[in-house]
């Protein structure tokens, strides 16, 4: 029987639970972000790059690579005391930004704990430049906008 829409059948491929997703600290605790109560997470990632013509071959262009450099924002409730001081101590001192470690951000590929692809985005040694906090009067829950950046992000 055709598709009720006349569409084309497409074929399942497969699927992933976004219950697998986390983002881990390593440096921050044993428990990774435990408690840090984040609730969502923006990342972007660019490089520089420019255009180099040749005046005697007009139709001659040039990929000029430059820089990267990435922001990341998270968008987070106030959770406990002890780990929220700990993150902004780490990722707050630009002084201290090599100590402070890596973010990470991982799932698991598929539906349960024994599938075997991963995927993880490694954002390297941010730094926060922007802090904020909003309050809600139907819930009174406090929440938190961190602005971060990065110079190198791996896959």
């Amino acid at each position: 029987m055709p598709d009720i829409f006349g569409k084309k059948p497409r074929n399942v491929v497969g699927g992933f639970s976004v219950d697998k997703a986390t983002l881990h600290i390593p440096s921050l605790s044993t428990a990774g972000t435990s408690g840090l109560l984040v609730q969502n997470v923006q990342l972007q990632y660019s490089q520089q790059v420019s255009f180099v013509y040749d005046l005697a071959k007009a139709d001659d262009v040039y990929y000029i690579a430059g820089r990267t450099s990435g922001t990341l924002a998270l968008g987070k409730v106030v959770g406990s005391a002890g780990i929220v001081k700990g993150f902004y101590e780490k990722f707050g001192d630009v002084c201290k930004v090599k100590q402070a470690g890596n973010l990470e951000l991982s799932g698991i590929a598929g539906c349960t704990e024994t599938d075997s692809a991963t995927g993880k985005v490694t954002i390297k040694e941010p730094v926060i430049v922007q802090f904020g906090l909003t309050m809600n009067i139907d819930t009174a829950i406090i929440g938190e906008n961190v602005q971060m950046i990065f110079a190198t992000l791996e896959l």
